[in-house]
């Protein structure tokens, strides 16, 4: 392995640990940090396209994470067991609020077209 595949491999096993470490549970949504989150993604990014650090990156982050969580939260009492089973699942997918924002309406949209 390549010193810059080491690197990223590191990289993204350290990001793995700051947002897996987050499984407090609040209105049954696991919380993460989501900070940490975007920071690691954004020192991923820097790393992988050579940018230099950009502070407007991390605060759409961090506004773009906030949302997608609001969102999960105001549909999460009305949400399926198996689509909560089947989208939030930090061990198996990046812990983000956006990923679990969008398999959540994608599993709606599959859902509606089954029913037609």
């Amino acid at each position: 392995m390549t010193r810059a595949g080491a690197a990223l491999a590191l990289s993204g096993a350290i990001f793995l640990a700051t947002t897996v470490s987050l499984m407090a549970m609040d209105n049954g949504i696991p919380k993460i940090d989501v900070e940490k989150r975007c920071r690691a993604s954004q020192h991923t990014s820097e790393k992988i396209l050579g940018t230099v650090p950009s502070p407007n990156a991390f605060d759409a982050c961090l506004r773009d994470e906030q949302a997608a969580r609001g969102a999960l939260v105001r549909s999460w009492a009305n949400m399926t067991a198996a689509t909560k089973a089947l989208c939030v699942q930090p061990m198996v997918f990046s812990a983000s609020y956006i990923e679990w924002r969008e398999c959540v309406e994608m599993e709606g949209h599959v859902q509606a077209l089954k029913k037609k």
